[in-house]
């Protein structure tokens, strides 16, 4: 809905209610379609305004910032609804009203118009935004299509407001581990006295890996970005499970019950495998990590508050024995076969890589993994890039984020679980950079959702 004046003199408020349909051209640039209909009045008239129009937003101060600058072209219909003449002895028996036009008729005025202004469009959680516009809607009178009479222009601010209370601070209980060596046991006539040969040394490793079972990471909603002090964390973790070989981690991510099915599924599910891809990083051997996902089950708080919520979105870890863990992944390996892939340019683009949520489609993704596998075998100087950009225009800022990094992970995690090792692997994370200078030429416009897979030397990059 847009409320405008037609003039700072006016009495009141005119409305019009605004269908459109917005498309992306890249992070934060897009175009918008729409047709409105309302009414328009001034000091001594009342119309129906019905304006069609297209028009190119672009941020202001880069593409992750709020604040977009539009502007357009247009048409739109004005119809003359009634004259307004109180003072008229001849309308006032007609309520202080002329009619000029019947609802049937088309004696309006035909005329082109360019809107302009400037708009804020904040993301707020599950995906609504918070959108304010003000701007004007220049009549272009010279290029009118009949010698109708149409408004010399009208200005409006529209506000689209969805309340969203704000995300209280939790931080999880850490664990405490205290030992006692060498302490003085007080003997008792009806106790036999302990020596201090007789107290086994510790194993504090095995105590903290059990520790690990009342241990959990905690996300924002909307997210599967590990936090710095979890990041630091999880760097501490890695050092305990290599020291405890026979064991193996069981990672399992969880959401509240703030989205629907399937955005909780896909959130617990990215929030799993970038603890686990945390871990594979940091040099754990991948038959001591696994990782599952639980969508919004086995919630451990209530999802009525916010602090319930964030107690639920969260990634849990259980310890496995290796006898019950899964079989470890092959290593990699090369057949010598000759590959026809070109260096530092895609092997797989939207076309080849499909996704439906997060699960793999498609029949050629197999066939894609191999050809960079083999690549990656053959040739040991060789990084790969890996990274998903979507401009879905239903999604906020926050969701489309979070689209992108979980692709691109999942993508990873394929790569990795198939032996490559991960410190080859550059994987775009759209909460802390973009998509490298390099490879940004690569993207195509246009697109809802694109994947880049691109294997590059870094010494001729460099170059």
């Amino acid at each position: 809905m847009q409320q405008g004046y037609t003039d700072v003199n006016d009495q009141g408020l005119n409305y019009q209610f605004r269908l459109y349909n917005r498309h992306n051209f890249s992070s934060g640039r897009f175009g918008e379609i729409s047709l409105s209909s309302g009414f328009i009045s001034g000091l001594g008239y009342r119309s129906q305004l019905t304006p069609l129009a297209y028009r190119v937003a672009q941020p202001v101060f880069g593409e992750d910032n709020p604040l977009y600058a539009y502007a357009g072209l247009g048409v739109f219909y004005n119809r003359p609804l009634e004259v307004i003449a109180p003072d008229d002895p001849l309308t006032v028996e007609m309520g202080r009203g002329l009619p000029t036009s019947s609802f049937w008729d088309f004696e309006g005025g035909f005329a082109p118009f360019i809107p302009f202004g400037l708009g804020l469009n904040v993301p707020l959680e599950l995906g609504t935004d918070l959108n304010i516009t003000a701007g004007y809607n220049q009549t272009l009178s010279a290029f009118k299509f009949n010698d109708r009479e149409v408004p010399k222009g009208f200005w409006g601010i529209s506000i689209g407001l969805n309340f969203n209370r704000a995300k209280k601070d939790y931080t999880p209980t850490p664990l405490f581990i205290s030992t006692v060596r060498d302490a003085e046991i007080p003997s008792k006539n009806w106790v036999q006295p302990l020596k201090i040969a007789d107290i086994k040394e510790p194993n504090i490793s095995a105590i903290l890996l059990k520790g690990l079972n009342q241990r959990s990471i905690n996300f924002d909603v909307l997210s599967s970005d590990i936090q710095v002090q979890d990041q630091n964390w999880l760097e501490e973790t890695s050092l305990i499970i290599s020291l405890n070989p026979g064991n193996q981690i069981h990672i399992k991510g969880y959401a509240s019950a703030t989205g629907s099915n399937q955005v909780n599924e896909m959130i617990s599910e990215s929030r799993s495998r970038a603890v686990w891809l945390a871990l594979a990083e940091s040099g754990i051997e991948l038959q001591s990590i696994a990782y599952s996902w639980y969508g919004d089950n086995n919630p451990v708080s209530e999802n009525d508050t916010d602090q319930g919520r964030y107690q639920n979105q969260r990634v849990e870890f259980e310890i496995r024995s290796l006898d019950e863990a899964e079989a470890p992944v092959g290593q990699l390996e090369s057949s010598g076969e000759a590959l026809s892939v070109e260096i530092n340019k895609p092997v797989a683009d939207t076309d080849d890589v499909q996704f439906d949520w997060l699960r793999l489609t498609g029949d050629n993704t197999e066939q894609i993994f191999n050809l960079v596998i083999e690549l990656m075998a053959n040739r040991p100087e060789l990084q790969v890039f890996v990274g998903s950009v979507s401009n879905e225009s239903w999604a906020s800022l926050r969701l489309r984020r979070e689209f992108d990094k979980a692709r691109s992970d999942k993508l990873t995690a394929l790569l990795v679980e198939r032996g490559v090792d991960p410190t080859r692997i550059l994987t775009h994370n759209p909460y802390q950079s973009e998509i490298p200078e390099t490879f940004r030429p690569f993207l195509q416009q246009g697109l809802d959702q694109q994947t880049l897979i691109i294997p590059f030397n870094p010494s001729e990059n460099e170059e």
